[in-house]
């Protein structure tokens, strides 16, 4: 009789650990069980793929131009190219919301966090991103908004307390917002996927953000990348395949290169 409550209270534990570890992202993703060819059928029937990249995969409908930017982001970044390439990996671009697409390509596992706007799924090597389109979202008219405005532009929006994006700028305007702001997150999203192929271990990315941490706060003031290790490091790659360097948007910080600079650099070469 004990023999059998010690076996059901094991039993118990074990699902009750199941359970915690469910909760993060790093062992969600590998308790998923699709295999890797029923997935890649339902991409093939549900995304388009690119005439130019066979990695990349739209959404039916997709802009033509918003196409272009995906193609240019990878066309011109040698070392991005190369790695996608190398690495095999798979990136769809959707124009819905990246939590409902990853909730039905997975039939329904599980769902991610809410307004998602790109993931990296390590076990299928693949990138899931919303493209951002600005042009519908709606702003405050405030007095610094205003101030940034034109006569003309301001006449036509006299008396809103809350103006659209395209009601302000012009097409062109609001295509190299979208263009940035999408850079931003693929280029995040490949942040991942590098270290995942790193041959740098876990504890030594830990240490990383561990001895960087003082540093991060200068960098970004988003709090759910300075307090997650692979976030802060993942966001610091972007910041790098962008801009050539770690720190590109930090007045107070000390413009002498830094030790993430360094190791991101290091990271990159290897």
């Amino acid at each position: 009789m004990n023999i059998k409550k010690f076996f059901i209270s094991i039993f118990f534990i074990i699902i009750f650990i199941i359970f915690i570890l469910s909760k993060f992202q790093y062992f969600k993703n590998l308790l998923i069980k699709i295999p890797p060819n029923v997935l890649l059928d339902k991409i093939n029937t549900e995304f388009i793929k690119d005439e130019y990249f066979d990695c990349l995969n739209f959404d039916k409908d997709f802009k033509e131009e918003d196409k272009e930017n995906y193609r240019d982001l990878i066309n011109n970044n040698e070392f991005v190219k190369n790695f996608i390439t190398n690495n095999d990996l798979k990136i769809l671009i959707t124009n819905e919301d990246v939590n409902s697409i990853y909730f039905n390509l997975l039939n329904n596992t599980y769902k991610t966090s809410k307004n998602l706007r790109g993931l990296y799924i390590p076990n299928y090597k693949l990138i899931i991103m919303k493209n951002n389109d600005i042009s519908n979202q709606i702003l405050s008219l405030n007095d610094t908004l205003k101030n940034s405005l034109s006569k003309e532009i301001l006449e036509k929006i006299k008396d809103k307390e809350e103006v659209r994006v395209r009601d302000i700028y012009d097409k062109e305007k609001i295509l190299e917002v979208n263009r940035e702001i999408n850079g931003n997150v693929f280029y995040h999203e490949i942040g991942h996927a590098i270290l995942d192929f790193s041959d740098i271990d876990l504890k030594t990315k830990i240490k990383t953000y561990f001895y960087y941490k003082e540093e991060s706060k200068y960098l970004f003031n988003r709090n759910y990348i300075v307090n997650n290790y692979e976030e802060f490091l993942a966001e610091s790659i972007s910041n790098y395949l962008n801009y050539g360097e770690v720190e590109h948007n930090s007045e107070k910080f000390n413009k002498n290169e830094s030790k993430t600079s360094k190791f991101i650099k290091e990271l990159i070469k290897n």
